[in-house]
């Protein structure tokens, strides 16, 4: 885990924490700070939603810093959608 990018041990970190909010409301349904940790976990699964694309882009600059790294260049064209409004 020391190697792996920052970004990558975060997105460690906030599954963690998710899952200890989720087995938090398991275990006390009926507690009075449930309202608290549901938004808590909402937030947390929102940001995981985030720190996944991160920690891929965080992988895809590491292996790109090594040397002699091989790029495979795409061979199709990107998808790319008019930034101008169609004409109809």
């Amino acid at each position: 885990m020391v190697d792996e990018p920052r970004e990558v041990q975060r997105l460690h970190r906030m599954k963690v924490n998710a899952n200890k909010f989720m087995d938090r409301i398991a275990v006390h349904p009926e507690h009075s700070k449930i309202s608290v940790w549901t938004k808590c976990l909402k937030d947390l699964v929102a940001g995981i939603a985030i720190a996944e694309h991160e920690a891929a882009a965080a992988q895809v600059k590491q292996e790109l810093a090594k040397e002699g790294v091989e790029i495979i260049v795409p061979v199709k064209h990107f998808a790319v959608e008019a930034t101008e409004p169609a004409v109809g």
